[in-house]
């Protein structure tokens, strides 16, 4: 990773685009390998978090079947967006790792539907614009995609996202509730008193109008900060309630209610 970065930075090689060419997948699916080694070795639990290539994807899923204790997880950027995109938006897309090709991306959407990727995740990281190095349309301000922060704001654009996948055929409904609320509650230890209703459970529930359309647009959303490279983004199937542990928290896409989160420590 290294060796590519400097390679690039020696070349001139300072645009948006260059960021997944500094980060390849080959980076990722060596770490993975190497993970995976030590989790099999001593007979750990390993969750690989930020999955973005399909060799990581097929590690897991090869390592599942052998008996390893191994779960993983992806976001929507890694199912969304590619390399090229970063034309568009800029730093606003840049993540680590970064966003891959079409076939990467084919394969995350297919873990999700057989199991061998277990949860979907935001990633939220709601930094600045100043310090991601853009302005709200993607334009740099900064003089090269290394002087930019990595990360962009996620909770807010998850669901609506992903909704409008499910409208278009590539997840369930079903599948997608186990991806992102049951089973992560699996992983982190937390079920059934999360990620489930039923008798004893907290009574979390999200109501979505799968038939809701609308755009995204970052100067509607309530992160402290809010760059992200959603803005504009057409969905179809959106949230209009969220319930936490018995208590209307949203409406209609607003807060309301107090705030009544607690911390829970996942049993290890």
């Amino acid at each position: 990773m290294a060796y590519c970065t400097n390679k690039l930075k020696t070349e001139g090689k300072n645009d948006a685009r260059y960021w997944e060419a500094s980060r390849p997948d080959i980076c990722e699916a060596e770490s993975v390998h190497h993970a995976l080694f030590f989790a099999e070795t001593f007979g750990t639990k390993l969750h690989v978090f930020h999955m973005s290539s399909k060799q990581a994807a097929y590690m897991v899923r090869d390592a599942k079947a052998r008996g390893l204790r191994v779960t993983a997880e992806t976001g929507p950027h890694y199912l969304l967006r590619e390399p090229n995109d970063m034309d568009k938006v800029g730093s606003l897309l840049k993540m680590n790792p970064p966003v891959r090709t079409k076939d990467h991306a084919e394969v995350l959407w297919q873990g999700l539907r057989e199991g061998f990727v277990d949860t979907l995740a935001t990633d939220h990281s709601p930094h600045t614009l100043e310090e991601k190095g853009s302005d709200i349309y993607g334009k740099l301000t900064k003089p090269a995609i290394w002087d930019c922060i990595s990360g962009f704001c996620g909770v807010e654009t998850g669901v609506p996202l992903i909704l409008t996948e499910v409208n278009k055929g590539r997840l369930t409904l079903n599948q997608y509730v186990k991806v992102a609320s049951e089973n992560p509650a699996k992983v982190w230890q937390v079920y059934p008193k999360k990620g489930a209703i039923r008798l004893g459970s907290d009574g979390d529930i999200t109501v979505v109008d799968m038939d809701k359309e609308g755009t995204i647009d970052v100067n509607k959303l309530h992160s402290k900060n809010k760059p992200s490279p959603w803005h504009g983004w057409k969905v179809k199937g959106m949230p209009v309630l969220t319930v936490v542990r018995g208590h209307v928290q949203m409406r209609d896409g607003e807060p309301c209610g107090k705030a009544i989160g607690k911390a829970l420590k996942p049993i290890i």
